[in-house]
């Protein structure tokens, strides 16, 4: 939303960014200018195709901000975006839940928030330069989140 008043401020004071995007955008933009590669930005939500919608997010930003400078189209040929999928279920809130929260943590609250110990994330094996080694600690790195 190009109107929303914190956009607003970062497309007209891109190197002081107020919003999520203006900060990848103007960081990226830094990388640039220095001669460094881009980073990887990697999403860690459900959203479907995270990793696609951001990228299209950064890229109309960056024409915005940067067109005099090809900044769209040097994170386009260089950047990484990969989709993500995090699969972890929170329940709803049971008696026990809200008996555990007030015993174990004195705290009351009628509708704490528990989730379940299952966890699973699974990454798009999409990067600029190299990677964290995710999977020892479980992750999915996959060809293809879709």
């Amino acid at each position: 939303d190009d109107t929303h008043p914190l956009v607003c401020h970062d497309l007209e004071n891109p190197s002081s960014p107020k919003t999520p995007v203006g900060y990848i955008v103007e960081g990226l933009r830094r990388r640039m200018e220095k001669g460094k590669m881009p980073y990887t930005v990697l999403s860690c939500d459900n959203l479907p195709l995270n990793g696609k919608l951001t990228e299209r997010v950064v890229l109309q930003f960056a024409e915005r901000v940067g067109s005099d400078i090809g900044l769209r189209q040097w994170i386009e040929e260089y950047g990484a975006f990969p989709n993500t999928m995090v699969d972890r279920i929170t329940p709803a809130t049971t008696l026990e839940d809200i008996e555990l929260v007030r015993q174990g943590y004195e705290i009351e609250d009628d509708w704490p928030v528990c989730a379940e110990d299952y966890t699973q994330w699974v990454i798009e094996d999409k990067f600029v330069q190299g990677r964290p080694q995710w999977e020892e600690a479980g992750a999915l790195l996959v060809d293809d989140v879709e």
